[in-house]
Formats: structure tokens, sequence, C-alpha cells
């Protein structure tokens, strides 16, 4: 009955609302971003909700607006907290109003008691908005409207922070032992302005390999670690530095140092609900390397300049993200030593913050700046692992993930991934 009680308010209520701005705006746009993922509701159900509710408006996933409402979720205590974000100019003002506002759904509520719970909360916000005060209550079929409150703003909002560890092992046992083990740490901080991202992996393999008349037995450590600063300019432009270390001794680099400065271009910086992105960004960077043994130019170390040119497209709906990418890196003073890549990822949301990643990437390298000048002096473990110089490497893998903080961002934010 409640719900029921509520969706009447709702519609009475918006309807009134459309009819009020109908002098003022012939075509209400309202630009509505929602972004909810393993909630009880999907953004089609509240969006079917409000499209229904507002006569006379018009409800567009991006671009200019009256108003502008964002719809985000995220797990808290014994329910999930809708957070929405309203940003417009009321009736009869000339300044912009942006304010957010959050209701806890219990799970108990279920989906049918969920949705006019949240579609309340939207009504609550759409307030300031109207010529009237505040939605009003219906008993015994009369609509009754009072006056506004002095302030309708929520302090609480989702974190803009996130930490992700991962974890990740294999074993295999005869002929060959093989054992495995892959440990990371991301953590990240996002807002309109500003993207700070921090990934860190390291990787440790042995192997014990027995072959009529010889053996072979031993272990290495492989790490990486990336982190960019970005900073948003316009339509969906951002600038970053990004700086990276390696350690990959199966392909003869102690060390690979990278810093460089880039340019970004994303559709869709922050990702809505069920939608699909575009981009493309090129960086210019200054690379170290200081090799396990000497090169083919009889090198222990050498530095140079990188230009890199990436490509993406990537795939958000409520349980599964699907990312596409490729790209080109050049030597400007060793062109002949080009490489290529490609690579697809899946990630699957099991539970909130908990994540499997499938992944298969594929890389060819034209020549390789690293290549040893003597390769039977690499460490025959590392080298036996899939050691590539101007040839094709393919790999696969399967993580698991569990995210710390606004899991959402992850996959939200789509500035420098």
């Amino acid at each position: 009955m409640f719900g029921f009680r509520g969706l009447l308010v709702l519609t009475v209520t918006l309807a009134s609302f459309a009819a009020l701005t109908s002098e003022a705006r012939a075509d209400y746009v309202v630009r509505f971003d929602c972004y909810l993922a393993h909630s009880d509701l999907s953004c089609a159900d509240v969006r079917s909700a409000l499209g229904g509710a507002i006569p006379g408006a018009r409800l567009v996933p991006r671009g200019d607006s009256a108003l502008s409402i964002e719809l985000r979720d995220l797990e808290a205590g014994q329910g999930r907290r809708y957070y929405a974000r309203f940003t417009g100019r009321p009736i009869g003002s000339d300044e912009e109003l942006s304010f957010r506002i959050s209701r806890e759904v219990p799970h108990a509520s279920g989906h049918d008691r969920a949705l006019p719970l949240v579609v309340a909360l939207v009504q609550r916000g759409v307030v300031p908005f109207l010529q009237v005060d505040q939605p009003g209550e219906v008993e015994d079929g009369q609509l009754t409207l009072a006056g506004r409150p002095g302030e309708v703003e929520d302090d609480s909002q989702p974190s803009r922070w996130y930490f992700r560890p991962t974890l990740s092992g294999g074993y295999f046992g005869g002929n060959l032992t093989s054992v495995s083990a892959v440990f990371g740490l991301g953590i990240n901080y996002s807002d309109p302005e500003w993207r700070w991202r921090l990934e860190g992996e390291g990787r440790y393999r042995y192997l014990d390999i027995d072959l009529p008349g010889a053996s072979l037995r031993g272990d290495y450590v492989q790490f990486r670690g990336e982190t960019v600063v970005a900073h948003s300019l316009v339509d969906g432009l951002s600038l970053a530095i990004p700086l990276e270390a390696l350690r990959e001794p199966q392909n003869n680099l102690d060390l690979r140092a990278r810093a460089g400065l880039g340019l970004e271009w994303v559709l869709s910086p922050f990702l809505a609900a069920n939608e699909t992105n575009l981009g493309g960004r090129i960086v210019g960077s200054g690379v170290y390397d200081a090799y396990a043994t000497p090169n083919l130019e009889s090198n222990l170390e050498r530095g140079y300049f990188e230009s890199r040119l990436e490509l993406f497209g990537r795939v958000h709906t409520e349980p599964v993200d699907f990312e596409l990418s490729g790209g080109l890196a050049l030597l400007p003073e060793a062109p002949e030593l080009w490489s290529t890549w490609g690579s697809l990822e899946t990630t699957i949301r099991v539970a909130d913050g908990f994540s499997i990643g499938v992944a298969a990437a594929v890389l060819y390298r034209a020549g390789a700046i690293h290549a040893p000048l003597a390769p039977d002096q690499l460490n025959p473990i590392a080298a036996t692992t899939g050691s590539s110089f101007g040839e094709l490497t393919l790999t696969t893998e399967l993580s698991l993930s569990w995210t710390v903080g606004n899991s959402l961002l992850r996959s939200q934010d789509q500035r420098w991934q």
C-alpha cells in the first residue's frame, strides 16, 4: 500500500511539475545518469518509473538539459544506500543549484518496495525545481502541498577512494612442477577534475623440470608498478603524468623505469549504466633500462624516448564489464623496433566489491631494444617461462579481486584506466 501511495504522490506532484514548467519550457529535458551495481533494482526499472511519472519531460542519458539527475548505490550495512545528485536552475532563478541526497533501503524490502522508495528519493530532490514548495501528500484522494524546507542537502556521499587487493596463483605437478603466486594492490582517488591511480603487482614463479638426462630447478620474481595523476580539461579530454617501473627477468630486464606526459580523450569520462565507451590516448615517455645481460648493442643500461598510441572500447552492464584495447609503440631513434598489442578483459561482479577477472592478450615485437646479446646467459628458469624478442607472445590470466571503498569507481571512472 505504501509503494502504491508513494508512486501516486510522485505521479500527481510531477505531473504538476510538468504542467507548471510547460509554459517556460515546452520540452523539459532531464539528464538521467544512472549507475547501479548489483542492486535489487536496475536502472531500467527506475528510468521507466520516472518516465511515466514526469509527463512532458524527456529523459536523456547525456547532453544539455534543464535538470541533471545522477543516481548511484553502495552496500551499506543491512541494505543499500542510494545517492542522488541534482543539478539545475530552479524555476525563476538565474543561479544553478546542486545538491546530493541519499536514502538507505534494507535488503529485506525487495524489488517491489525498493522501487517506490528510490523513486521517492528522486521526488524529494526534484522539489526545488518546482514552482510549488515541496511534494505533497495524498489522503482520501486529495493532494496537499506544503511549504519548502530551508535546506535539502545531505552530508553523506559516496567515498572518492577505493583500495583493491588481488590474489591469484597456480600449481601444476608431474614431470614439470610449476608453482606461481601473484599479489597486487590498487589505490584510487577520483573526483570530476582529478584522478590519482596507483597499481602494483608482484609475481613469484618456481619451476622444477625433470627430463631424461637433464633437470632444471629454480625460481624468479618479477614486479610491475604504475601510477598516474590526471586532470580533466574539457569534453572528455584529460592531461596526465604516468610513471611506471617493472622487473621482468624473462625479458632481460632487471629494471625498466618510464616517465611520461599524455593526452587522453574519452567519450564518457564517468561511465553510466549499460553504456558503451570509446577512447584513445597518446603518451610520450622517457625510458631507462637496466639489463640482466648485455643487449644487442652490448649495453647493460640504456636511455631512450618512446611514443605510444592506445585505443580502447568498453561496455558496462550491471553484472559484467568488457574491455577491448590495443596499441602501438615506437622508438623515434630506432623506428624498426616497433611493437603492437591487443587485449580482451572481462570483469564479472560476483558481489559488492568482489569480482573475477578473465583476460587474454597478444603482443608482437618487430624488434626489442632489450634483446640479449647472448640469450643463453639469461636466468634459465625465467627464459623458460615466456621470453619473447621480436616474436608473438600470448598470455591469459584469471584473477580474483576485492575492492574496499567505493567499488563503483573502478569501472565508473574511465579516465586513464
